[in-house]
């Protein structure tokens, strides 16, 4: 759950990602270390991958299912946390996010499918969710927030034009 004083936003992700489970159990592939727990033997055998910074947590679980394991959701397991980043923070962290999902799953090239569509589905929903909560005051920040989150994680999973567009946790 998040914390108390998170923001509009970031209380609708937490409910659409964990909520239920039943959301994020549609998706391709989701996994959050915030509240995870796994066997030593098997963290051992099959450890993070150290090369990246961010979404090892992604790698890792998407690896293992890959090879024919299991993944649990266990929706009354309940642990408070949450961000609220900044602009600049919200950059840094989707683009390296990005950079990951790239090595993770390979480029996202297409705008309109990668960027574009997301960002505007995403953004409908934040609406909905904002009036629902009488928020509506959130929205014009709620759609700048959205923009350059969806914008930063689609630039980081376009291919790497230089040796500098590595994880490293910095922004381009």
């Amino acid at each position: 759950v998040p914390r108390p004083d998170a923001r509009p936003l970031v209380r609708k992700d937490y409910e659409r990602a964990f909520g239920n489970g039943g959301i994020a159990a549609t998706w391709p592939h989701f996994f959050s270390l915030a509240s995870a727990a796994a066997p030593r033997e098997l963290l051992l055998r099959q450890p993070f991958n150290e090369q990246l910074q961010y979404s090892e947590d992604i790698e890792w679980s998407y690896r293992l299912k890959q090879q024919g394991g299991r993944i649990a959701y266990v929706p009354d397991a309940v642990v408070e946390h949450s961000h609220n980043y900044t602009g600049t923070e919200v950059w840094k962290r989707f683009y390296n996010e990005g950079r990951a999902e790239y090595v993770i799953f390979g480029p996202r090239r297409n705008w309109v499918r990668g960027f574009f569509l997301p960002w505007l589905a995403e953004s409908i929903r934040d609406i909905v969710y904002l009036f629902r909560h009488r928020e509506a005051a959130a929205i014009p920040a709620g759609l700048l927030y959205r923009w350059r989150q969806k914008l930063a994680a689609w630039c980081g999973r376009l291919p790497s034009p230089s040796p500098s567009h590595k994880i490293d946790g910095t922004t381009p």
